[in-house]
């Protein structure tokens, strides 16, 4: 059963990151934002995600726990996203958009290091759990991809609020 709940949750993840992460040099150019200004944004968006990892680390051994720390992170990468899709420019969307990088890059590292710290028979079929996590990340692509090249952006947000909750 919790190998069930761990390919569910892995999917839904990739999932969800790939509805931003994915699909990022469109979505910054969708924006407005010139090339210079894109690649900025995603250097930010790696920056502020390489801190998260640094942090998570040390918020999972002082709360000992990784689900305290996984869960919160999927609501606040989920209203940051929100925010970084429904803001143009603003101090709301950079914002939004450095704290989606922070939360995003913790997503995935929480899920390995949950499933390290499970039981031998749950640690033992990692990359098969894993290869849940890469089936969301594509069919969140396909799907998002379609929706945007289809309806537009403003879709997206409803397709990333509803993968998060």
């Amino acid at each position: 059963m919790r190998a069930l709940l761990f390919r569910i949750i892995y999917f839904f993840i990739f999932f969800g990151t790939s509805t931003i992460a994915g699909m990022l040099i469109p979505f910054l150019q969708y924006k407005g934002f010139y090339p210079i200004q894109t690649g900025s944004l995603i250097s930010l968006f790696t920056l502020s995600g390489l801190i998260g990892l640094f942090s998570v680390g040390y918020f999972c051994d002082k709360l000992k726990t990784i689900k305290k720390v996984l869960f919160p992170s999927l609501i606040i990468t989920t209203i940051t996203g929100t925010i970084a899709i429904l803001f143009n420019k603003g101090i709301a969307f950079y914002l939004g958009f450095f704290l989606m990088g922070l939360f995003n890059a913790m997503l995935g590292p929480l899920c390995d290091s949950w499933i390290m710290e499970s039981s031998d028979d749950i640690k033992s079929k990692f990359g098969q759990l894993r290869a849940f996590g890469s089936v969301g990340w594509a069919f969140g692509v396909l799907i998002v991809g379609f929706v945007i090249s289809n309806l537009g952006y403003k879709y997206v947000v409803y397709i990333y609020i509803w993968e998060h909750f």
